[in-house]
């Protein structure tokens, strides 16, 4: 699963009352869950080498499983099974012995073996994190004496969690719209506030959402988002030569990230001014740990080239953006944690439908207490279209009251409150939508991720225990 473009993680960033991946990680559940005690020595434990094994004993206790008496081979098939790992290169050879005992048993203690690698598997990583977060000064003694170690993985993790609380993302300039495409018609700007919250509370305390946001950290590393600014071309909506750009301040390891990254099909074009990856249509620039830029259907030529990410991190005089644009984004406080604007033509917004004649929006999120208050404003090509569109839309919302109506749950009942709440109101051109949406609503949909999330954990491990079941069978 690919936890940064998770819905459930932008959800949770942008409302959830973090900024960090981290932050909606909960190490003692994690460890709680796996049965570990939530204590520095028995964390530390787990960046210790193994005690290393007599290469002498696993051949002996190799023969041991063809013994002539049932008592020393099953002494020597537990002793294997016992030293794990470092047994495991001559176990492979044993499973291909003539002799069927030796293989069967040889077999069988490689599905053991292999089974608990994988349950039991501790990313270093989770341990240097959870570490960090404690209050024991032993605890900041040991990432401090790993830090100062030998170079390496473990020890430039060590280091990053160190300097991660003094670690800050600035904003890149004051216009973030700067080096933008002049024809860019949409613009969106999301930033995470920090604040805790019941949703913040229900995902440190969801064994499901932890596993899924460790699964993420544990491949992507932390990920600390500041603010995320997207731009759109009007062939979006024509659906010719399309264009989108996020441009993102955050602080993350571009090192790490690349590598997840090529792991699910980025081809890692190049390092050098910065880190270039490319899947398909998607080009992603790495310029440094605060900045991360994507550009997907980069107009008429198949890919986004270096100038282009590089003329986003410079503030050039000129802004190429519509000054009309911009100032309608300007008009909705920079604090507010979603605002975006559109401008199109007639042309770009003939093919659709009952929103042919949408000219302007301007829609933003603004938190009031535990709540989000809602607002859409459209402004439509004149009075009479705006009046039909009205009734249009009127018409949806009775649609859904209804349906909502005939549905009962704990997540419907906060949704059916947000729908009745929203108010929709036109006056000349313009059509207004304004609602409240309540912390419910937000909670509600975690939780019934959470439920989809563990029902799927549930259904994988019963096909690996079932595939597991039907490899012994084979190995019998």
């Amino acid at each position: 699963m690919m936890m940064f473009m998770s819905p459930l993680i932008l959800l949770t960033l942008f409302f959830g009352g973090e900024s960090s991946l981290s932050g909606y990680i909960n190490p003692e559940q994690y460890w709680q869950s796996r049965g570990v005690e939530y204590r520095v020595a028995d964390l530390a434990a787990f960046l210790q080498s193994p005690v290393p094994v007599d290469p002498s004993e696993i051949e002996k206790s190799i023969k041991g499983l063809g013994a002539e008496t049932f008592a020393d081979r099953e002494a020597a098939s537990s002793r294997l099974a016992e030293i794990g790992m470092p047994a495991l290169p001559a176990l492979q050879v044993a499973s291909k012995n003539p002799d069927p005992e030796v293989s069967k048993r040889a077999k069988i203690i490689l599905q053991t073996i292999t089974a608990e690698k994988e349950e039991d598997a501790v990313d270093p990583g989770m341990v240097l994190m959870s570490l960090s977060c404690m209050k024991d000064p032993q605890a900041g003694k040991i990432l401090q004496e790993i830090a100062n170690g030998p170079a390496g993985e473990l020890q430039r993790q060590a280091a990053s969690f160190l300097s991660q609380p003094q670690r800050e993302v600035p904003p890149l300039s004051q216009d973030i719209f700067a080096g933008f495409p002049e024809d860019t018609c949409m613009l969106l700007q999301l930033q995470p506030h920090k604040y805790q919250s019941a949703v913040l509370n229900t995902v440190h305390h969801s064994a499901a959402l932890q596993k899924m946001l460790i699964s993420g950290f544990e491949m992507f590393g932390d990920i600390k988002v500041q603010r995320v600014s997207m731009g759109m071309n009007e062939g979006v909506f024509l659906g010719k030569d399309p264009r989108i750009i996020l441009r993102v301040e955050m602080a993350y390891d571009p090192r790490r990230l690349a590598l997840a990254l090529e792991k699910i099909r980025y081809q890692q074009i190049s390092t050098e001014p910065m880190r270039i990856l490319r899947h398909k249509e998607l080009s992603i620039f790495m310029p440094d740990d605060r900045n991360l830029i994507v550009f997907l259907d980069y107009q008429n030529r198949p890919v986004a080239e270096l100038a282009d990410a590089q003329a986003l991190l410079k503030s050039p005089e000129n802004v190429k953006v519509s000054a009309d644009l911009l100032h309608s984004l300007k008009e909705l406080p920079e604090t507010f944690p979603l605002r975006g604007v559109l401008q199109v033509s007639a042309e770009a917004m003939k093919k659709w439908e009952d929103f042919s004649s949408l000219r302007q929006a301007a829609f933003s999120i603004d938190p009031v207490g535990d709540r989000l208050k809602i607002y859409l404003k459209m402004q439509l090509e004149d009075a009479v279209t705006a009046k039909k569109f009205s009734a249009y839309a009127e018409s949806q919302l009775t649609q859904i009251k209804e349906l909502f109506a005939q549905e009962n749950g704990q997540w419907i009942e906060p949704m059916r409150h947000a729908v009745n709440a929203l108010k929709l109101s036109a006056s000349e051109k313009n059509f207004e939508i304004g609602g409240i949406l309540s912390e419910a609503v937000i909670l509600g949909t975690v939780e019934m991720m959470e439920m989809q999330l563990k029902q799927m954990q549930d259904f994988r491990q019963q096909r690996n225990q079932r595939f597991q079941r039907q490899d012994l069978e084979v190995v019998f």
